[in-house]
């Protein structure tokens, strides 16, 4: 998009101040230097090229991945005459303006933020002790007039030194008057609360919706779904709940379950492959409560991906914050077994049948997620049909492999890469290898040594990321040549003897069918699976 020219919006429509909203510091205007920024050096520290890897690359403000909660981006590299513009609507008030500011450097800096012509404060900061060690800073009463289309301008004035993750914006009038606490079932008083305006639509930036799995949120208000069982949960109040989706179909057809407080039974959602915008109504007349809801993708990029771009409530209800979540972690490499492909179809045992649609393909009751479910585990699902461990061979997308795309947000080599450090799981299970046995010849392709040799190499590469890991390699239960399981065992026999790592397993699941594994067969894996780390790991030390 070249709007080097003219400043608009980064969303297209100007970002509303109004209480509890957030402005994400990377989300400046379009219309490039002297227009809606001014950075000293005029090209980022990652240059203009198109490196598939950052944020807003063709833009002249240095940009980076940040670790702070919620993941996303910061701006960074900030020098003392740099400055962002960002248009917005406001809604009068007095708010506390909270600045989220990380640093490294010990001499103090500050910036300044204005309102059109108006100063309305300096934030003075000192060091943090590292430039991902995040500190919020307050510019307390600020008094704002309603006004339409006015430029908010970040200006730093002095030596910089220091990183900027967003602008929360709080009512004083709200926070003091107590319009933040709600009173429900359990009288508890709640913070952070996101208020719906008067048409109930509450944006994908809120704080109060998480993330779960590679959600790519490079742009904060249009989260992308790739994987499957990639999520989102969050809590509301109100008696009607609507959803607002965009899909990008390339053939597939790609189905969402919304599942509401304790009721097994989904709204499911075939998703319009039309690429706008949709409201999907979810649910109407519940109960005036608070509700708990959680948005998870079926299928995988076979079917696409979609953009999140929030719900929409009764007009002025709340979206609240989780109660907790929880911090045990798994993150799974898998192919279509792992995917949940044709796991509805009724009859198991039995092969595919022939005219089987994605509408039986459900990540959620695959046995990653059912292993998730029964730990109560946050759940990575990196998983595609057709996909093989070794690149060059399988089924998916010119025999793309797991080793060309385990470190990306999707399914497909050239996309943005993934941050390693913004999840941490405690167990990794790699379950590739069955695309594998059906496309390589030993022998004549690859030897088994030279197989062998990937696999292990695949487990490094993952055991740098995540070093204090358990990790479980397995071969699941649809039939495949079981030559295949010495393959894997001998693998991983021979990567823990040459590294001296301990915390790996080999699983080989007993071979029940010819086809996808159906739900009871999806949940013999979970069944096993749970049996292994209930002795073994926890034997070797694994502690949930």
């Amino acid at each position: 998009m070249d709007l080097l020219s003219q400043q608009s919006p980064f969303s297209e429509t100007p970002f509303t101040i109004d209480n509890g909203a957030r402005l994400e510091a990377e989300s400046f205007d379009f219309g490039g230097q002297d227009v809606a920024y001014y950075d000293v050096d005029s090209t980022n520290q990652f240059g203009l090229a198109n490196q598939g890897d950052w944020y807003r690359y063709n833009d002249g403000v240095d940009i980076e991945a940040t670790i702070d909660d919620g993941g996303g981006y910061n701006i960074g590299w900030l020098q003392a005459g740099e400055w962002l513009e960002y248009t917005t609507n406001v809604t009068a008030g007095t708010y506390n303006i909270k600045a989220r500011v990380a640093s490294e450097a010990t001499d103090p800096s500050s910036f300044q933020i204005k309102l059109g012509d108006k100063l309305l404060g300096t934030i003075d900061v000192t060091g943090t002790g590292g430039w991902q060690n995040w500190e919020t800073l307050n510019l307390e009463n600020v008094e704002l007039s309603g006004e339409e289309e006015q430029q908010l301008r970040i200006e730093i004035i002095d030596d910089g030194q220091f990183n900027l993750n967003w602008l929360e914006f709080e009512s004083v009038e709200k926070s003091s008057d107590g319009d933040n606490s709600f009173n429900g079932d359990n009288s508890s008083e709640i913070n952070n609360v996101s208020n719906a305006d008067s048409s109930g639509k509450i944006a994908a930036d809120s704080d109060n919706f998480h993330y779960k799995g590679r959600v790519d949120r490079q742009n904060p208000q249009a989260p992308v779904f790739s994987y499957p069982a990639t999520a989102v949960e969050f809590q509301f109040t109100g008696t009607s709940l609507k959803v607002e989706l965009t899909e990008d179909n390339w053939g597939g057809e790609n189905y969402v379950d919304v599942f509401v407080d304790d009721n097994p039974e989904p709204t499911t959602i075939k998703l319009d492959a039309n690429g706008q915008s949709v409201l999907y109504d979810v649910a109407q007349g519940l109960e005036d409560t608070v509700h708990n809801a959680v948005l998870v993708k079926r299928t995988d990029f076979e079917a696409g991906e979609f953009e999140f771009q929030g719900v929409v409530l009764d007009p002025d209800e709340s979206l609240l914050p989780l109660d907790s979540v929880s911090d045990r972690k798994i993150e799974v490499y898998g192919d279509s077994i792992s995917v949940g492909k044709f796991v509805e179809y009724e009859q198991a045992g039995v092969q595919d049948p022939p005219d089987a649609s994605l509408d039986l393909t459900n990540a959620n009751l695959s046995y990653a997620s059912l292993l998730a479910k029964d730990y109560d585990a946050e759940l990575s699902l990196v998983a595609q049909a057709g996909v093989s461990l070794v690149d060059g061979y399988g089924f998916w997308n010119e025999s793309t492999g797991m080793e060309a795309i385990y470190d990306k947000f999707a399914a497909v080599n050239d996309a943005s890469s993934w941050n390693f450090d913004s999840y941490d799981p405690d167990l990794v299970i790699v379950a590739v290898g069955q695309n594998d046995s059906a496309t390589i010849n030993i022998g004549s392709d690859l030897s088994s040594t030279q197989w062998k040799d990937n696999y292990k190499q695949f487990i490094s590469n993952l055991r740098t990321q995540h070093p204090d890991a358990y990790f479980i390699g397995m071969f699941p239960n649809m039939y495949h040549g079981t030559e295949w399981d010495g393959y894997l065992t001998e693998a991983v026999e021979e990567y823990k003897n040459e590294t001296n790592d301990h915390k790996v397993y080999s699983l080989i699941h007993e071979q029940v069918t010819p086809g996808h594994p159906r739900a009871s067969e999806q949940e013999a894996m979970a069944d096993t699976l749970k049996n292994l780390i209930d002795t073994t790991l926890v034997s070797d030390g694994f502690e949930w």
